[in-house]
């Protein structure tokens, strides 16, 4: 089980860092922040702040992690804004199983 308290938190942390634009403190973030528990916060955030965060993690194996623990709905509303290249790098990145569920 998730701890709520760490999604709150790293929800905050992310609205404030896309607030900031700092792409470096981005970075560091998403790569030493557990896919699922970003997962989880980044559930909360609109659909293009989700794709805004996912499209600035530059490892694209920790992207595609993070995107087979969103939910499904968010997946949908981001993959709407999504370029074919992008989608295509996180879907290689990925298992056939959860390349197959997302």
């Amino acid at each position: 089980m998730v701890d709520s308290h760490l999604n709150d938190r790293t929800e905050s942390i992310l609205i404030g860092l896309l607030r900031d634009d700092d792409p470096v403190a981005v970075e560091a973030v998403l790569c030493s922040t557990r896919a699922e528990d970003l997962a989880a916060a980044m559930g909360h955030l609109p659909a293009t702040e989700q794709l805004q965060l996912l499209q600035r993690v530059t490892d694209k194996e920790i992207a595609a992690d993070i995107l087979t623990h969103l939910g499904e709905a968010s997946v949908a509303a981001m993959s709407e804004n999504m370029s074919v290249e992008f989608v295509i790098d996180l879907l290689e990145c990925m298992e056939p199983d959860d390349a197959t569920d997302v």
